[in-house]
Protein backbone atom coordinates (compact mmCIF):
# COMPACT_ATOMS: atom_id res chain seq x y z
CA UNK A 1 0.00 0.00 0.00
CA UNK A 2 0.65 3.81 -0.56
CA UNK A 3 0.25 5.16 3.14
CA UNK A 4 0.76 8.28 4.52
CA UNK A 5 1.61 9.43 7.74
CA UNK A 6 1.12 12.50 9.20
CA UNK A 7 3.32 13.57 11.80
CA UNK A 8 6.01 11.36 10.29
CA UNK A 9 8.70 12.94 11.97
CA UNK A 10 7.34 12.43 15.64
CA UNK A 11 7.71 10.02 18.32
CA UNK A 12 4.93 7.79 16.99
CA UNK A 13 4.86 8.63 13.60
CA UNK A 14 8.27 7.46 12.83
CA UNK A 15 8.20 4.14 14.55
CA UNK A 16 5.13 3.63 11.96
CA UNK A 17 6.61 4.55 9.07
CA UNK A 18 9.86 2.41 9.81
CA UNK A 19 7.39 -0.31 10.43
CA UNK A 20 5.81 0.04 6.88
CA UNK A 21 8.63 0.45 5.12
CA UNK A 22 10.24 -2.41 6.63
CA UNK A 23 6.91 -4.39 5.63
CA UNK A 24 7.07 -3.04 2.43
CA UNK A 25 4.95 -0.50 2.13
CA UNK A 26 5.71 2.57 0.44
CA UNK A 27 5.32 5.73 2.56
CA UNK A 28 4.86 9.61 1.91
CA UNK A 29 6.03 11.04 5.41
CA UNK A 30 4.74 14.49 5.85
CA UNK A 31 5.44 16.85 8.72
CA UNK A 32 6.80 20.62 8.91
CA UNK A 33 10.19 19.46 7.88
CA UNK A 34 10.71 17.52 4.56
CA UNK A 35 14.41 17.84 4.60
CA UNK A 36 14.64 16.44 8.08
CA UNK A 37 12.42 13.49 7.11
CA UNK A 38 13.89 12.57 4.14
CA UNK A 39 17.25 12.12 6.01
CA UNK A 40 15.22 10.01 8.41
CA UNK A 41 13.49 7.82 5.41
CA UNK A 42 15.36 7.81 2.57
CA UNK A 43 13.65 5.35 0.79
CA UNK A 44 10.37 7.22 1.14
CA UNK A 45 8.82 10.24 -0.61
CA UNK A 46 8.76 13.31 2.12
CA UNK A 47 6.53 16.17 1.50
CA UNK A 48 5.41 19.45 3.61
CA UNK A 49 2.60 19.37 6.04
CA UNK A 50 1.41 22.09 8.35
CA UNK A 51 -1.65 21.89 10.37
CA UNK A 52 -1.76 25.17 11.68
CA UNK A 53 -2.49 26.40 8.42
CA UNK A 54 -3.65 23.72 5.80
CA UNK A 55 -6.66 23.78 4.02
CA UNK A 56 -9.08 20.24 3.04
CA UNK A 57 -7.87 21.57 -0.44
CA UNK A 58 -3.96 21.39 -0.05
CA UNK A 59 -4.46 17.86 1.73
CA UNK A 60 -6.17 16.68 -1.45
CA UNK A 61 -3.14 17.68 -3.66
CA UNK A 62 -1.10 15.45 -1.34
CA UNK A 63 -3.55 12.14 -1.34
CA UNK A 64 -3.16 11.48 -4.87
CA UNK A 65 -2.59 7.44 -5.26
CA UNK A 66 -2.79 6.84 -1.28
CA UNK A 67 -4.44 3.93 -0.12
CA UNK A 68 -4.26 4.87 3.29
CA UNK A 69 -3.32 7.36 6.35
CA UNK A 70 -2.25 7.53 9.12
CA UNK A 71 -2.63 10.93 11.74
CA UNK A 72 0.25 10.70 14.28
CA UNK A 73 0.80 14.72 14.71
CA UNK A 74 0.17 15.80 18.37
CA UNK A 75 1.86 18.03 20.85
CA UNK A 76 2.14 17.85 24.79
CA UNK A 77 2.21 21.59 25.24
CA UNK A 78 -0.29 24.59 23.47
CA UNK A 79 2.32 27.38 22.53
CA UNK A 80 2.28 29.90 19.70
CA UNK A 81 1.25 28.85 16.48
CA UNK A 82 0.93 25.42 17.49
CA UNK A 83 -2.09 25.20 19.21
CA UNK A 84 -4.25 22.46 20.75
CA UNK A 85 -7.16 23.42 18.05
CA UNK A 86 -5.36 23.43 15.37
CA UNK A 87 -2.75 20.53 15.59
CA UNK A 88 -5.46 18.27 17.31
CA UNK A 89 -8.84 19.76 15.86
CA UNK A 90 -8.53 21.90 12.71
CA UNK A 91 -5.61 20.47 11.03
CA UNK A 92 -6.87 17.14 11.35
CA UNK A 93 -10.49 17.59 10.37
CA UNK A 94 -9.10 19.16 7.31
CA UNK A 95 -7.30 16.36 6.32
CA UNK A 96 -10.28 14.11 7.31
CA UNK A 97 -12.39 16.02 5.08
CA UNK A 98 -10.08 15.63 2.15
CA UNK A 99 -9.39 11.89 3.01
CA UNK A 100 -13.34 11.63 3.12
CA UNK A 101 -13.99 13.32 -0.67
CA UNK A 102 -11.45 11.24 -1.70
CA UNK A 103 -12.74 8.12 -0.31
CA UNK A 104 -9.18 6.75 1.09
CA UNK A 105 -10.20 3.39 2.34
CA UNK A 106 -7.90 2.90 5.53
CA UNK A 107 -7.22 5.89 8.10
CA UNK A 108 -6.11 5.48 11.57
CA UNK A 109 -6.57 8.49 14.17
CA UNK A 110 -3.99 8.18 16.76
CA UNK A 111 -6.08 9.66 20.17
CA UNK A 112 -4.74 9.12 23.46
CA UNK A 113 -6.94 7.41 26.00
CA UNK A 114 -9.05 9.97 28.27
CA UNK A 115 -10.13 11.90 24.97
CA UNK A 116 -13.51 12.00 25.47
CA UNK A 117 -16.88 14.13 26.31
CA UNK A 118 -16.30 15.37 30.15
CA UNK A 119 -12.29 15.58 29.69
CA UNK A 120 -10.82 17.93 32.14
CA UNK A 121 -7.98 19.37 29.71
CA UNK A 122 -7.56 20.71 26.59
CA UNK A 123 -5.44 18.18 25.20
CA UNK A 124 -8.05 15.30 25.38
CA UNK A 125 -10.99 17.99 25.06
CA UNK A 126 -9.29 18.72 21.35
CA UNK A 127 -8.58 15.20 20.43
CA UNK A 128 -12.21 13.98 21.79
CA UNK A 129 -13.18 16.73 19.06
CA UNK A 130 -11.11 15.73 16.01
CA UNK A 131 -11.91 11.82 16.86
CA UNK A 132 -15.83 12.49 16.54
CA UNK A 133 -14.95 14.63 13.58
CA UNK A 134 -13.33 11.23 12.20
CA UNK A 135 -15.99 8.67 12.93
CA UNK A 136 -18.64 10.97 11.83
CA UNK A 137 -17.15 11.24 8.23
CA UNK A 138 -16.40 7.60 8.44
CA UNK A 139 -20.13 7.03 8.93
CA UNK A 140 -21.19 9.87 6.37
CA UNK A 141 -19.41 8.28 3.80
CA UNK A 142 -19.14 4.29 4.49
CA UNK A 143 -15.64 4.16 5.13
CA UNK A 144 -15.52 0.77 7.10
CA UNK A 145 -11.72 1.10 7.22
CA UNK A 146 -11.13 4.08 9.44
CA UNK A 147 -10.41 3.78 13.13
CA UNK A 148 -9.87 5.81 16.12
CA UNK A 149 -7.31 4.64 17.93
CA UNK A 150 -6.86 5.90 21.56
CA UNK A 151 -3.29 4.45 23.14
CA UNK A 152 -2.82 4.55 26.92
CA UNK A 153 0.72 5.97 28.24
CA UNK A 154 3.16 5.12 25.59
CA UNK A 155 6.43 3.52 26.48
CA UNK A 156 9.71 3.80 24.40
CA UNK A 157 13.12 5.47 23.26
CA UNK A 158 12.30 8.86 22.33
CA UNK A 159 9.13 9.67 24.13
CA UNK A 160 8.67 12.65 26.41
CA UNK A 161 6.90 10.67 28.83
CA UNK A 162 9.49 7.97 28.58
CA UNK A 163 12.17 10.33 28.89
CA UNK A 164 10.69 12.08 31.96
CA UNK A 165 9.87 8.63 33.99
CA UNK A 166 13.53 7.34 33.14
CA UNK A 167 14.94 10.52 34.81
CA UNK A 168 12.80 10.12 37.47
CA UNK A 169 13.50 6.20 37.48
CA UNK A 170 17.99 7.23 37.25
CA UNK A 171 17.54 9.53 40.45
CA UNK A 172 19.82 7.82 43.64
CA UNK A 173 16.04 8.14 45.00
CA UNK A 174 13.26 7.73 42.96
CA UNK A 175 10.14 10.14 43.52
CA UNK A 176 6.58 8.62 44.47
CA UNK A 177 4.24 11.11 42.43
CA UNK A 178 1.04 12.69 44.70
CA UNK A 179 -0.21 9.79 46.78
CA UNK A 180 1.69 6.86 44.85
CA UNK A 181 -1.89 5.61 43.85
CA UNK A 182 -1.75 7.18 40.69
CA UNK A 183 -2.73 4.39 38.16
CA UNK A 184 -1.71 3.83 34.57
CA UNK A 185 -1.20 1.17 31.85
CA UNK A 186 1.50 1.78 29.37
CA UNK A 187 1.81 0.29 26.23
CA UNK A 188 5.22 -0.03 24.42
CA UNK A 189 5.82 2.12 21.30
CA UNK A 190 6.99 -1.05 19.37
CA UNK A 191 3.14 -2.43 20.73
CA UNK A 192 1.14 0.39 19.31
CA UNK A 193 2.70 0.35 15.77
CA UNK A 194 1.90 -3.56 15.80
CA UNK A 195 -1.59 -2.67 16.32
CA UNK A 196 -1.66 0.03 13.90
CA UNK A 197 0.11 -2.70 11.22
CA UNK A 198 -2.44 -5.13 11.81
CA UNK A 199 -5.49 -2.42 11.84
CA UNK A 200 -3.85 -1.42 7.89
CA UNK A 201 -3.70 -4.49 6.89
CA UNK A 202 -6.33 -6.09 7.66
CA UNK A 203 -9.19 -7.13 5.16
CA UNK A 204 -12.96 -5.64 5.14
CA UNK A 205 -14.03 -3.12 8.36
CA UNK A 206 -12.22 -1.97 11.21
CA UNK A 207 -13.60 -1.51 14.88
CA UNK A 208 -14.37 2.56 14.68
CA UNK A 209 -12.88 3.31 17.67
CA UNK A 210 -9.99 1.22 19.89
CA UNK A 211 -8.62 1.58 23.20
CA UNK A 212 -5.07 0.17 23.25
CA UNK A 213 -3.35 -0.37 26.38
CA UNK A 214 -1.03 -2.92 28.58
CA UNK A 215 -2.28 -6.19 29.92
CA UNK A 216 -2.95 -5.27 33.20
CA UNK A 217 -2.87 -1.57 34.91
CA UNK A 218 0.24 -0.35 37.38
CA UNK A 219 1.16 2.01 39.39
CA UNK A 220 3.13 5.05 38.52
CA UNK A 221 6.05 4.31 41.10
CA UNK A 222 5.67 0.44 39.33
CA UNK A 223 6.03 2.40 35.92
CA UNK A 224 9.09 4.26 37.47
CA UNK A 225 10.64 0.89 38.66
CA UNK A 226 9.83 -0.86 35.33
CA UNK A 227 12.27 1.74 33.81
CA UNK A 228 14.81 1.69 36.53
CA UNK A 229 15.18 -1.89 35.88
CA UNK A 230 15.39 -1.37 32.55
CA UNK A 231 18.45 1.47 32.59
CA UNK A 232 19.98 -1.75 34.50
CA UNK A 233 19.75 0.29 38.07
CA UNK A 234 19.73 -1.14 41.21
CA UNK A 235 16.25 -0.91 43.53
CA UNK A 236 16.39 2.62 45.63
CA UNK A 237 14.53 4.03 47.84
CA UNK A 238 11.08 6.14 47.12
CA UNK A 239 10.51 9.76 48.51
CA UNK A 240 7.47 11.05 48.08
CA UNK A 241 6.76 14.46 46.19
CA UNK A 242 2.87 15.69 46.77
CA UNK A 243 0.50 16.96 44.32
CA UNK A 244 0.89 20.40 45.30
CA UNK A 245 4.22 20.19 44.75
CA UNK A 246 4.15 18.71 41.41
CA UNK A 247 1.72 21.80 40.28
CA UNK A 248 3.94 24.28 41.74
CA UNK A 249 7.06 23.39 40.23
CA UNK A 250 5.06 23.74 36.16
CA UNK A 251 6.15 26.99 36.23
CA UNK A 252 9.38 26.26 36.34
CA UNK A 253 9.20 22.91 34.33
CA UNK A 254 7.41 24.92 31.21
CA UNK A 255 10.56 27.72 31.70
CA UNK A 256 13.15 24.59 31.38
CA UNK A 257 11.23 22.99 28.82
CA UNK A 258 9.93 19.69 30.17
CA UNK A 259 6.66 19.12 28.26
CA UNK A 260 5.82 15.85 29.48
CA UNK A 261 4.91 18.39 33.16
CA UNK A 262 2.09 20.40 32.70
CA UNK A 263 -1.47 20.92 34.36
CA UNK A 264 -2.82 18.58 31.58
CA UNK A 265 -0.47 15.66 32.24
CA UNK A 266 -0.89 15.94 35.81
CA UNK A 267 -4.58 15.93 35.68
CA UNK A 268 -4.27 12.87 33.34
CA UNK A 269 -2.84 11.01 35.84
CA UNK A 270 -4.69 11.96 38.87
CA UNK A 271 -7.43 10.87 36.88
CA UNK A 272 -6.25 7.79 35.73
CA UNK A 273 -4.87 6.14 32.45
CA UNK A 274 -6.72 2.92 32.17
CA UNK A 275 -9.06 0.61 30.21
CA UNK A 276 -10.40 -2.52 29.53
CA UNK A 277 -8.16 -4.94 27.32
CA UNK A 278 -10.42 -7.77 26.41
CA UNK A 279 -11.87 -5.00 23.66
CA UNK A 280 -8.28 -4.61 21.96
CA UNK A 281 -7.17 -8.21 22.12
CA UNK A 282 -10.93 -9.58 20.53
CA UNK A 283 -10.44 -6.71 17.90
CA UNK A 284 -7.40 -7.56 16.77
CA UNK A 285 -6.80 -11.28 18.00
CA UNK A 286 -3.72 -10.34 19.83
CA UNK A 287 -2.50 -8.57 23.54
CA UNK A 288 0.65 -6.26 23.83
CA UNK A 289 2.74 -7.44 25.85
CA UNK A 290 3.36 -6.71 29.71
CA UNK A 291 5.94 -3.54 30.20
CA UNK A 292 9.03 -5.31 31.43
CA UNK A 293 9.42 -7.62 28.86
CA UNK A 294 8.36 -4.74 26.22
CA UNK A 295 11.32 -3.11 27.32
CA UNK A 296 13.03 -5.89 27.53
CA UNK A 297 12.95 -6.61 23.63
CA UNK A 298 14.77 -3.79 23.38
CA UNK A 299 17.78 -3.10 26.22
CA UNK A 300 18.64 -0.04 27.60
CA UNK A 301 22.11 0.98 26.22
CA UNK A 302 24.63 3.41 27.92
CA UNK A 303 23.48 6.41 26.18
CA UNK A 304 19.80 5.69 27.16
CA UNK A 305 21.60 5.79 30.76
CA UNK A 306 23.57 8.99 29.76
CA UNK A 307 20.07 10.50 28.31
CA UNK A 308 18.63 9.62 31.50
CA UNK A 309 21.13 11.03 34.14
CA UNK A 310 21.32 14.30 31.77
CA UNK A 311 17.44 15.22 31.17
CA UNK A 312 17.29 17.20 34.47
CA UNK A 313 21.25 18.43 34.15
CA UNK A 314 20.83 19.95 30.74
CA UNK A 315 18.84 22.97 31.24
CA UNK A 316 20.63 23.12 34.84
CA UNK A 317 24.20 23.50 32.87
CA UNK A 318 22.56 26.26 30.50
CA UNK A 319 21.13 28.17 33.70
CA UNK A 320 24.50 27.92 35.44
CA UNK A 321 26.47 29.34 32.85
CA UNK A 322 23.77 31.77 32.06
CA UNK A 323 24.40 32.96 36.06
CA UNK A 324 28.02 32.63 35.23
CA UNK A 325 27.69 35.61 32.96
CA UNK A 326 25.31 37.45 34.23
CA UNK A 327 26.96 37.45 37.48
CA UNK A 328 30.12 38.31 36.17
CA UNK A 329 28.52 41.33 33.80
CA UNK A 330 26.99 42.64 37.45
CA UNK A 331 30.66 42.35 39.39
CA UNK A 332 32.05 44.08 36.19
CA UNK A 333 30.11 46.88 36.08
CA UNK A 334 28.76 47.54 39.25
CA UNK A 335 31.13 45.92 41.82
CA UNK A 336 34.77 45.68 41.26
CA UNK A 337 36.48 49.02 41.90
CA UNK A 338 36.88 51.21 38.09
CA UNK A 339 39.82 52.16 38.68
CA UNK A 340 41.06 48.74 39.76
CA UNK A 341 39.82 47.53 36.14
CA UNK A 342 41.30 50.64 33.99
CA UNK A 343 44.50 49.91 35.66
CA UNK A 344 44.33 46.43 33.98
CA UNK A 345 43.53 47.73 30.82
CA UNK A 346 46.39 50.22 30.50
CA UNK A 347 47.87 46.87 29.61
CA UNK A 348 46.26 47.24 26.57
CA UNK A 349 47.60 50.55 25.60
CA UNK A 350 44.34 52.63 26.55
CA UNK A 351 43.53 54.30 29.63
CA UNK A 352 40.64 57.03 30.69
CA UNK A 353 37.19 57.21 28.99
CA UNK A 354 38.43 54.58 26.54
CA UNK A 355 39.72 52.02 29.37
CA UNK A 356 36.44 52.77 31.40
CA UNK A 357 34.38 52.17 27.81
CA UNK A 358 36.19 48.84 27.12
CA UNK A 359 35.46 47.53 30.82
CA UNK A 360 31.74 48.72 30.70
CA UNK A 361 31.15 47.69 26.97
CA UNK A 362 32.73 44.30 28.34
CA UNK A 363 30.11 43.93 30.98
CA UNK A 364 27.34 44.54 28.55
CA UNK A 365 28.64 42.04 25.84
CA UNK A 366 28.75 39.46 29.37
CA UNK A 367 25.13 40.93 30.21
CA UNK A 368 23.61 40.15 26.80
CA UNK A 369 24.88 36.89 26.56
CA UNK A 370 23.73 35.66 30.21
CA UNK A 371 20.45 36.86 29.52
CA UNK A 372 20.28 35.27 26.16
CA UNK A 373 21.11 31.83 27.57
CA UNK A 374 18.99 32.22 30.80
CA UNK A 375 15.68 32.98 28.52
CA UNK A 376 17.10 30.19 26.01
CA UNK A 377 17.12 32.51 23.07
CA UNK A 378 19.17 30.20 20.06
CA UNK A 379 21.14 28.69 23.26
CA UNK A 380 23.18 27.14 20.60
CA UNK A 381 24.14 30.51 19.02
CA UNK A 382 24.30 32.08 21.73
CA UNK A 383 27.04 29.49 23.09
CA UNK A 384 28.87 29.98 20.37
CA UNK A 385 28.96 33.89 20.90
CA UNK A 386 30.55 33.32 24.14
CA UNK A 387 33.16 30.45 23.08
CA UNK A 388 34.48 33.79 21.12
CA UNK A 389 33.81 36.05 23.19
CA UNK A 390 35.53 34.14 26.11
CA UNK A 391 38.59 33.69 23.32
CA UNK A 392 38.74 37.46 22.85
CA UNK A 393 38.95 38.23 26.59
CA UNK A 394 41.56 35.68 27.01
CA UNK A 395 44.20 36.89 24.14
CA UNK A 396 43.15 39.82 25.68
CA UNK A 397 44.30 39.34 28.93
CA UNK A 398 47.19 37.52 27.69
CA UNK A 399 48.49 41.04 26.65
CA UNK A 400 47.29 43.20 29.93
CA UNK A 401 47.53 41.22 32.86
CA UNK A 402 49.57 37.88 31.99
CA UNK A 403 50.53 37.42 35.40
CA UNK A 404 46.93 36.23 35.23
CA UNK A 405 47.55 32.81 34.49
CA UNK A 406 49.56 31.83 37.48
CA UNK A 407 47.16 33.73 39.96
CA UNK A 408 46.58 30.88 43.11
CA UNK A 409 42.40 31.03 41.96
CA UNK A 410 42.96 30.54 38.37
CA UNK A 411 41.12 33.25 37.12
CA UNK A 412 42.34 32.67 33.14
CA UNK A 413 42.75 28.75 34.19
CA UNK A 414 39.00 28.71 34.82
CA UNK A 415 38.28 29.82 31.52
CA UNK A 416 39.22 26.12 30.18
CA UNK A 417 36.46 24.67 32.29
CA UNK A 418 33.81 27.03 30.96
CA UNK A 419 34.77 26.69 27.58
CA UNK A 420 34.35 22.77 27.77
CA UNK A 421 31.21 23.32 30.10
CA UNK A 422 29.90 25.69 27.08
CA UNK A 423 31.24 22.85 24.73
CA UNK A 424 28.51 20.87 26.42
CA UNK A 425 25.84 22.99 26.62
CA UNK A 426 25.57 23.29 22.91
CA UNK A 427 26.00 19.50 22.11
CA UNK A 428 22.87 18.70 24.64
CA UNK A 429 20.95 21.87 22.84
CA UNK A 430 21.58 21.31 19.31
CA UNK A 431 18.45 20.19 17.28
CA UNK A 432 18.63 17.85 14.54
Amino acid sequence: MRILIAGAGGFIGARIAAALLGAGHEIVACGRDPVLLQRLFPNAEAIACDFARDSAGDWQARLANVDAVVNAAGIFRDHGANSFEQVHMAGPAALFGACAALKIPKLIQISALGAEEGAETQFHLTKAAADQRCMQLAREHGLTGWTVIRPSLVIGQGGQSTALFAALAALPWTPRLGDGSWRVQPIHVADLVHAARLLLEREGSAPPLLDLVGPVPMTTDGLTQALRRWLGLAPARAFSVPEWVLRASIPLARLLGFDALSRDSLTMLRRGNTAPAAPMAEALGWTPRELGAALASEPSSEAALWHARLFFLRPALRIGLAIVWIATAIVSAFVYPLEKSVAMAAGLGVSGWQAAALVYGGAAVDGVLGLALLLNIRPVQTGLLQLATVAVFTILACFAVPEAWIEPLGPLTKNIAVVLATLAMIAMEAKR
